[in-house]
């Protein structure tokens, strides 16, 4: 029997929305606004409020509710059971913070780029209103047409209105769908899966743990701690070992269907856990995927600014230093010969 009440979840959504209005992130509305947060919390306590209304419990309310988001669901459920509704609660931003974190690292890695793109879109808007037709003037007076590098030049300039409004809308673009957190392009960066991964791991044996300390049955405890974590392959591992736990069967650790579920995890609930017990295991195993998170985000705060400025902006120079000296050397050797 739970002890939790309608009145705790719903004053814990409303310091959700205070928390979402000061930036901190949540899986309940991927790339949503603050205030699509906000709204989306204060429709979860109008439904919660009218089912109870109406005489359905709390649990009821929670896991025949559809208007729920699933993740936030198997989380109020997982909370429920475990009468801890804030630590279970505390899985539905956990992984919101991991992705943050490392789109907002990403994203001050590439102001220094920047920079050097808008000097370098300015100076090659000097070179094409400018340069170019002093290189044009020069191959009229040799009496030779201009060779192919000062002819795209000329191009640019004639189309210069256009691409020079194009592109940074297109920047700006970029950026808004970059601020809204939209795509997850950040999941590109080498490692970074494993970053997530580590954290989804983290959560899911935080999870697990806060349930069986509060004596839900395994079979029931993780399916429930997978849900949590809202990733596809990790539910249906759960699945498979919670109906063999019902069964009072046990899965090799091999099992295909537990390879979305990491080594230690897996031996942690298909092994021989020997004198310890499964809480203090599952303890260990979240300190070790956070170590190995923290450890993967320090590399990146100090190696993605480097990286990422040197990449982008060799590259921008690169090309400015090619679109200037390209026609200028062409000119060079259409005067020798």
């Amino acid at each position: 029997m739970s002890n939790v009440t309608l009145d705790d979840v719903l004053a814990l959504n409303d310091e959700m929305a205070a928390l979402a209005e000061v930036g901190v992130p949540s899986n309940l509305a991927a790339g949503a606004s603050n205030d699509a947060l906000g709204a989306a919390l204060k429709h979860i306590n109008s439904s919660l409020t009218l089912r109870s209304s109406l005489g359905q419990s709390l649990d009821a309310a929670a896991a025949e509710n559809q208007d729920l988001p699933p993740v936030y669901r198997s989380a109020l459920e997982a909370g429920l059971r475990s009468n801890r509704l804030s630590a279970t609660l505390d899985g539905i931003s956990r992984q919101a913070a991991a992705d943050n974190e490392l789109r907002s690292t990403i994203g001050r890695s590439l102001i220094p780029p920047l920079i050097v793109l808008v000097l370098g879109y300015m100076g090659f808007i000097f070179l094409c209103l400018w340069f170019t037709p002093s290189l044009e003037g020069m191959y009229e007076q040799i009496g030779q047409p201009p060779s192919s590098r000062v002819a795209l030049l000329a191009v640019m300039r004639e189309w210069l209105p256009y691409w020079a409004t194009l592109l940074p809308l297109l920047v700006l673009l970029v950026v808004i769908l970059w601020v809204r957190g939209w795509g997850g392009w950040q999941q590109l960066v080498p490692g970074a899966r494993r970053y997530v991964a580590a954290v989804r791991n983290a959560n899911f044996a935080h999870q697990l743990t806060v349930l069986i300390e509060n004596d839900v049955p395994l079979a029931e405890s993780v399916p429930l701690a997978a849900a949590v974590t809202g990733d596809s392959g990790m539910v249906a591992a759960s699945a498979a070992l919670s109906a063999a736990y019902a069964r009072n069967e046990n899965l090799p650790a091999d099992a295909e269907v537990l390879h979305a579920l990491p080594p230690l995890l897996r031996w942690a609930l298909t092994g021989d856990l020997g004198d310890q017990s499964l809480p203090e295991i599952l303890r260990f195993a979240e300190k070790t995927y956070l170590h190995v998170a923290n450890r993967r985000a320090a590399i990146w705060r100090f190696l993605l600014p480097t990286m990422i400025g040197a990449l982008l902006g060799g590259l921008i120079v690169l090309a400015y230093g090619l679109s200037v000296f390209g026609p200028f050397v062409s000119l060079l050797e259409d005067l020798a010969y």
